[in-house]
């Protein structure tokens, strides 16, 4: 047993020696840089920005809603004891109301920025706990703020040099507030319980980060997964259907196009599966080019593609879109030495916000996909009327 446990030292000792030595034809200027990376990269561990927000949000709402159920017992419950609630549960009843209602009045920065609110009240109510925590329990002062330390900056989704900055700001306000209590012994006990307590947070904060960090990180990789095409990477049918539907809703205006490769049965037949395989591959990047990040593309399945140019409702501009896709589609080259390359017909509608639903605006499309096909392929027809037009 005690081999084993010298022999795993052994090994970190080697590890860390090795992460930390310098590696060949490195300098020690960037020998310092990497180890410096590679102790920094834990802690600036990113995420998207909507997620983070979002998530602060229903914190912040939970812990004013906890605040304020609690603040309401303190205040009732003294009140039916000692026929009149204590200042300090007055005060902090006020001191909840007052954030729930800059909340309300502030509500849509908040809801942007949610993360900082988040920060600044649990600093704000850390500060307020830790001279509470000593004017009123000068005999076992600084009771209460080691478990707030500990409970709270674990429930704020942020960087965790962030949270771990402001679990030092709220030890080292606690450590001043208790400088100036008279008694050293209180004093030393003190230091030993913020001392444990800012370990603790910090430790409890970073664990409760990283793992939640991981969290968003697989869910978001399941859901593109879900969402994606596999041999493409643009939205699958379900992904893509799913996105267009939710801008129809909307009423977002926008022009919806069908896209068909022609003639592909031919491509599989004469060159085979993987030549097929590489033509969508190299239309889907096509596709993604000419449009906008914020248009919706996706594989239907087989030869067929779709996409919804969100805002594009000008007839002109529509046509020539299509006429540079054509175009930069023709240099898909399927055979370089017989110089044979790819074309597509393409059937749209341009949606002026009339359009009800998703199944409309692809029966229309649809409908001028045939049409074109009917008159030799390689070209596109759009529809440019409204649907109460139709009706």
């Amino acid at each position: 047993m005690r081999n084993d446990i010298f022999e795993a030292m052994k090994k970190l000792v080697y590890d860390l020696k090795r992460q930390i030595s310098r590696q060949e034809g490195e300098t020690t200027r960037s020998a310092i840089r990497r180890i410096m990376q590679k102790l920094w990269s834990p802690l600036a561990v990113n995420i998207n920005p909507e997620i983070l927000e979002k998530e602060n949000l229903l914190t912040c709402r939970f812990l004013l809603s906890i605040g304020l159920v609690i603040s309401v017992m303190v205040v009732g419950i003294e009140k039916l004891l000692y026929q009149a609630p204590s200042f300090e549960a007055i005060a902090g009843l006020a001191i909840m109301l007052y954030l729930i209602v800059l909340n309300i009045v502030y509500k849509a920065y908040v809801t942007h920025n949610s993360t900082l609110f988040l920060e600044i009240i649990s600093l704000i109510l850390l500060v307020i706990l830790g001279a509470y925590d000593l004017s009123s329990h000068p005999q076992t002062s600084v009771f209460i703020f080691p478990f707030i330390l500990v409970l709270l900056p674990p429930m704020i989704l942020d960087r965790p040099w962030k949270l771990l900055l402001l679990i030092l700001l709220a030890g080292l306000n606690a450590y001043y507030v208790n400088c100036y209590t008279g008694n050293e012994q209180i004093l030393r006990e003190n230091v030993v319980r913020l001392t444990c307590a800012v370990f603790l947070s910090c430790v409890l904060s970073f664990r409760t980060a990283y793992q939640r960090f991981r969290s968003y990180e697989i869910r978001e990789s399941t859901k593109i997964s879900a969402e994606h095409d596999p041999l493409t990477g643009i939205y699958n049918r379900g992904g893509g259907t799913m996105m267009i539907r939710n801008c129809v809703d909307r009423q977002e205006s926008g022009t919806f196009l069908i896209i068909d490769v022609d003639n592909f049965k031919h491509v599989n037949d004469a060159y085979g599966h993987q030549q097929g395989d590489e033509v969508l591959r190299r239309l889907a990047d096509t596709l993604r080019m000419s449009f906008k990040g914020t248009d919706v593309v996706m594989r239907m399945g087989g030869d067929e593609f779709v996409v919804y140019a969100v805002g594009m409702v000008d007839y002109t501009v529509v046509c020539r879109r299509l006429e540079q896709l054509v175009e930069s589609v023709h240099q898909i080259m399927i055979n370089e030495k017989d110089q044979e390359h790819v074309t597509v017909s393409i059937g749209g509608v341009i949606n002026d916000g009339s359009y009800p639903s998703y199944d409309s605006l692809f029966r229309m499309a649809d409908k001028y996909l045939y049409k074109i096909k009917e008159k030799g392929k390689d070209g596109f027809l759009v529809h440019n009327v409204s649907y109460r037009g139709i009706l």
